[in-house]
């Protein structure tokens, strides 16, 4: 018999209003591991095609969310490769998938490489979960607290990376869609965005800045190529690439960061 109790997803849609409320109260930007057991355990099988992975993650997988709880996500390093292997290969297995469903896989993803210390990689799945749930063939597949909680999770990525001022930008605008999506401000998820976001304004404005004076050498330098032609400003090319320590790989990719319009006259 399947546990009804941990059939909440993101797949829910239309709600109701009384259902959109329960919807919210198991909302959380953590790790639902209930629902991760739910999901591995009994949805696999319904869009996998792959009879060995549905069994293999069954077996694996069932009573994890008792195991995480009792010993913490952390510290259940062979459960955390197993999960991060099932989800990818049923990923990478299964061509045609909802959007709902694959905006969840990569929101586990990323919550399992966070675990796992692999935060440039859960940033990569945050960043896949969020350019789905913010795609319109997504409209009315997703809850739309999900945007909400998609931001804040690439939001605290960004935080362990140190990214202090992409946090900041990405938790206003989940604050913003916390409130519009009708989140009570004592609920959890809310709380630690504005807790979250208030770390990343101290921590961005106690970072050193280094880069002020090669931006005010950059500024000056594209004031003068502006009044200049594409064979003056590649003539420039070689002493500013050395003054701002730019990355750029060729003289034309260089050209085009710094004079607008200039496309028009390169040729790769």
């Amino acid at each position: 018999v399947r546990p009804d109790c941990l059939m909440n997803s993101p797949r829910m849609s239309p709600l109701s209003r009384s259902a959109r409320k329960l919807y919210q109260n198991t909302l959380t930007v953590d790790l639902d591991v209930d629902r991760l057991e739910y999901f591995l355990c009994y949805d696999l099988e319904i869009y996998s095609k792959d009879k060995r992975l549905c069994n293999l993650s069954k077996l694996s997988f069932t009573g994890i969310a008792q195991r995480i709880k009792a010993n913490g996500l952390e510290n259940r390093h062979e459960d955390l490769s197993n999960l991060s292997m099932v989800l990818e290969s049923f990923l990478s297995s299964t061509l045609s998938l909802p959007a709902a469903v694959v905006y969840e896989t990569h929101s586990y993803m990323g919550l399992i490489k966070t675990a796992q210390k692999n935060n440039q990689a859960a940033k990569m799945h945050f960043l896949k979960a969020l350019w789905i749930v913010c795609s319109s063939s997504t409209e009315g597949q997703i809850p739309k607290e999900q945007l909400a909680v998609a931001m804040h999770r690439l939001a605290r990525a960004y935080m362990t990376c140190k990214h202090y001022k992409e946090a900041v930008g990405i938790l206003q605008k989940a604050i913003a869609n916390y409130r519009i999506a009708g989140v009570a401000k004592e609920h959890s998820c809310v709380v630690d965005a504005n807790k979250v976001f208030v770390e990343a304004q101290r921590a961005f404005a106690a970072t050193p800045q280094p880069k002020a004076k090669k931006e005010a050498v950059v500024h000056r330098r594209r004031k003068r190529m502006q009044h200049s032609n594409w064979f003056g400003a590649a003539r420039g090319l070689k002493l500013f690439r050395k003054q701002v320590n730019a990355s750029a790989t060729t003289d034309a990719e260089l050209v085009l960061n710094i004079i607008p319009g200039i496309e028009t006259h390169v040729h790769y």
